[in-house]
């Protein structure tokens, strides 16, 4: 199932229907290609409720990189950047890299 995804983050199932009153165990596969950090927000949607997102955050090393450990507080910093629109150069190169990588 993973060895031909090109998520980084996988989910076990990733769909299905969980009945009213029960629950269910997810579980999210770490799969990182380079020795960097890794951020993405996913969404899922309940039956008559709202939107969740939940944000998964991933770091990969060796034992000659290791990248500055990314945490939440580094995304929130991003992300009031781009609702003020004051993005730079450097985080215009790191999201196209990201997407680079997802291809």
């Amino acid at each position: 199932m993973f060895e031909d995804s090109n998520n980084i983050f996988n989910f076990e199932p990733d769909r299905g229907i969980i009945k009213q009153k029960s629950t269910a165990r997810i579980i999210v596969h770490f799969r990182p290609r380079h020795t960097i950090c890794y951020y993405e927000r996913v969404y899922y949607v309940v039956k008559n409720h709202k939107i969740f997102s939940l944000d998964l955050l991933g770091t990969c090393y060796d034992l000659l990189i290791k990248p500055l450990k990314l945490e939440q507080k580094h995304i929130n910093i991003f992300r009031k950047r781009v609702i003020l629109g004051k993005l730079t150069e450097i985080d215009f190169k790191y999201m196209e890299n990201a997407a680079i990588l997802k291809l």
